[in-house]
């Protein structure tokens, strides 16, 4: 369900103009990242975040993934540590800095 939101939304975000997503966008990419990368679908989570045509909406709303990303490289011991580096290391190099 949550990978299903995640596509779906991500979808929807493509055919916006860049910087446009409304906060309901940033709440479901939040959510159902957040929910994949804790119930252990990061290799999908990786293929969606590394897919060029969703580069702009990395960029906008990526640094909201880190939190779990954060948990999941704390536990060493995860069978999913190597997806969710990439993630972590592809999230620092594309996303911008947050405004606060």
């Amino acid at each position: 369900m949550a990978l299903e939101q995640l596509s779906d939304v991500v979808q929807r975000c493509q055919a916006l103009p860049d910087d446009s997503y409304t906060s309901e966008d940033h709440d479901v990419f939040t959510i159902s990242g957040r929910t994949c990368i804790e119930e252990g679908d990061s290799a999908q989570v990786l293929s969606i975040v590394l897919d060029e045509k969703n580069q702009e909406i990395v960029r906008c709303m990526g640094w909201n993934l880190l939190p779990p990303l954060i948990q999941v490289l704390m536990n060493k011991d995860s069978e999913k540590l190597s997806q969710c580096l990439a993630i972590f290391n592809h999230l620092l190099q594309t996303c911008r800095p947050k405004d606060f």
